[in-house]
C-alpha cells in the first residue's frame, strides 16, 4: 500500500500470484483491490498517481476465469481501456457491462464496488482515474454524447457514457503504450503523463465527435459504413506497403471515386492522409519509445530514403526526427 499526502507523484508495481489483495490511496481516489481466485494465476500492475490523477496499468493470467474486486471510495471519471482478453463489469452486484478487446469507454461512480470478471486466458487493460472537477474543467463545452454524459454526472447517474463500447483506434493505441513504457523520471514523468492523458482524452472526444457526424450524415448508407470500416482496418494493417487506391476499391467493394470521397467525408482526411499519419505516429513511438536511429525508423515506416523520412517528419510535426533523439 502508498500512501500520498505531500509528494506530488508516485509510482507503485505489483507482482502477485493469486489469490491477492493490495490497496492504493493516492490524492484522487483510493482503491482496494482484491484477486479471489481457487485457480493459479497472476497479476502484473504499475500504477501512478499524481494530484487528480490515477493511471492504472494490468496484465492478468489466468487458467480459469477470474473475478477482480475493486472497492472505490471517491467519486470520478474512468478511462476504462481493454487491450486485450475480454472481460465482464459489473457495479455493486447490479450492473454489467461487456468488454471485448481493443475497446474502451468511460464510466462515473462514487464510493463504488466494482468486480471485473476475466474470461479469458490473459487480460491486458488500463484504467485511468480522473476526478470529477478535472474532467469538467476540460470538458464543460463539448459535443452532444459527451454533454449527456456530463449530465449524468452533475445529476449524480453513475454508469457508463454509452451501452456500446467504443473502439480503440491505432493512435490511443501508440499513447497507451507510450505511458506504459516511459522511461523518463521524476517530475518529466509526471508532466509526459499528464500529456497523454489529455491526448487521450482528445482522441476520445475527436472519436466521438466524429461518429457523432456520421450519424448526421443521411446520404451515408450502413452499408458504405462499413466498406469504408473494412478499407481503413486493411490501411491499418498495411500501413507500410498500402494498397493503391485502385486495389483498395477493388479489396471493398466500392468505386474508386466514391472510395475517396466518401473516406474523406468519414474520417475527415484522405486515404493517402491517414496513412501518412499512421507513419509519422509510429515513427515518433520507434524514435522515442524504442530508442530506434532515423534510418532504422524510416525503413521500418517505409521509407527507403531517410532524408524522405526527415522532411516528411519535419513538415508532419515541425521538428526533426534527430532532435526528439537528444
Amino acid at each position: 500500500m502508498g500512501t500520498l499526502q505531500e509528494i506530488t507523484f508516485h509510482e507503485w508495481t505489483f507482482e502477485h500470484e493469486f489469490p491477492a489483495s493490495f490497496s492504493i490511496q493516492a490524492p484522487a481516489v483510493k482503491k482496494k483491490y482484491l484477486v479471489a481466485s481457487p485457480h493459479s494465476g497472476k497479476c502484473h500492475s504499475i500504477q501512478f498517481a499524481f494530484d487528480e490523477i490515477l493511471i492504472s496499468c494490468a496484465k492478468i493470467e489466468i487458467h480459469e476465469p477470474v473475478r477482480l474486486q475493486r472497492e472505490i471510495e471517491g467519486e470520478g471519471i474512468e478511462m476504462l481501456f481493454v487491450l486485450k482478453g475480454k472481460s465482464i463489469v459489473t457495479r455493486n452486484n447490479i450492473e454489467q457491462h461487456t468488454f471485448s478487446e481493443k475497446q474502451h469507454n468511460l464510466y462515473y461512480g462514487c464510493d463504488d464496488a466494482i468486480e471485473l470478471q476475466a474470461t479469458d486466458g490473459k487480460l491486458e487493460l488500463v484504467a485511468i482515474h480522473l476526478s470529477k472537477a478535472y474532467y469538467l474543467r476540460l470538458l464543460h463545452q463539448s459535443n452532444m454524447l459527451q454533454q449527456q454524459f456530463i449530465h449524468k454526472i452533475t445529476h449524480n447517474d453513475y454508469g457508463f457514457m454509452r451501452a456500446q463500447n467504443f473502439a480503440i483506434t491505432p493512435a490511443m493505441h501508440l499513447v497507451i503504450e507510450e505511458i506504459k513504457h516511459c522511461q523518463k523520471k521524476a517530475m518529466v514523468k509526471r508532466i509526459f503523463l499528464e500529456a497523454k492523458v489529455l491526448e487521450l482524452l482528445m482522441l476520445q472526444t475527436e472519436q466521438i465527435e466524429q461518429e457523432e457526424r456520421q450519424k448526421g450524415e443521411d446520404t451515408l448508407k450502413a452499408n458504405d459504413l462499413l466498406l469504408l470500416t473494412e478499407a481503413k482496418r486493411i490501411l491499418e494493417e498495411n500501413m507500410i506497403k498500402p494498397p493503391t487506391i485502385h486495389k483498395l476499391s477493388k479489396l471493398v467493394g466500392m468505386n474508386e471515386s466514391h472510395l475517396k470521397r466518401r473516406f474523406k467525408a468519414t474520417f475527415g482526411t484522405t486515404i493517402f492522409g491517414y496513412v501518412h499519419q499512421l507513419k509519422m505516429q509510429q515513427a515518433r513511438h520507434l524514435l522515442t519509445e524504442k530508442n530506434k536511429s532515423v534510418s532504422e525508423t524510416a525503413y521500418e515506416v517505409g521509407y527507403q530514403n531517410p532524408q524522405h523520412f526527415t522532411a516528411a517528419f519535419k513538415k508532419y510535426y515541425h521538428i526533426l526526427p534527430s532532435e526528439l533523439k537528444k
